[in-house]
């Protein structure tokens, strides 16, 4: 009986880690003294468009280390947000997130994400991204948002006419339009 609950217990520990190893959207916390607190995000959201096969939004990677407030273990979700410029609002497109958990001394990066938009969109594209700090139980310990709203906060890998950032002054702040491209 007690070979069979071994078995049993490191057969059920190998099953949860491949699950935890193969989940999507998870991230490796490494360890650093020198992080800057709590969040060193990307300067600007790179527009690219690439003719017949879309255009995307690249997030550069957002390195987040731990909060000095809460001593316990915390989870952190970075999600890198995507909207759709209509003419008088924004409308959610589509996200793309990240977990990792953080122990006292981690930190970690998220990927640089590349999120597909569709490219005929007279109106264009505008960025957010959030982190989210919680305690292993979910408690929600802090948040930022950083809306990317000004023209500095947008560039275009391959320029006029395939790319441009825009500001109609309208109060809705700035976004990128990728006109389409016939080859």
């Amino acid at each position: 009986m007690k070979a069979r609950l071994l078995l049993t217990l490191t057969v059920s520990a190998v099953a949860a880690t491949l699950v935890a190893l193969s989940t999507p959207g998870t991230a490796d916390a490494y360890t650093d003294s020198n992080i800057p607190a709590p969040a060193s995000v990307p300067g600007y959201v790179l527009g690219e468009n690439a003719g017949p096969n879309g255009a995307s939004l690249d997030f550069g990677g957002t390195i987040v280390s731990r909060l000095a407030s809460y001593s316990g273990t915390q989870v952190v979700t970075v999600t890198d947000r995507v909207y759709r410029r209509t003419s008088t609002s924004w409308v959610f497109v589509t996200s793309r997130s990240w977990t990792a958990t953080l122990y006292p001394g981690y930190y970690f990066t998220s990927p640089k994400a590349n999120v597909p938009v569709a490219q005929l969109n007279a109106y264009g594209y505008g960025a957010s991204l959030e982190i989210d700090w919680k305690t292993t139980t979910g408690v929600l310990l802090t948040k930022d948002m950083i809306d990317y709203n000004a023209n500095t906060d947008y560039r275009c890998f391959n320029p006029y006419p395939n790319c441009m950032v825009a500001n109609n002054n309208d109060g809705l702040g700035a976004y990128l339009i990728f006109p389409p491209i016939f080859f």
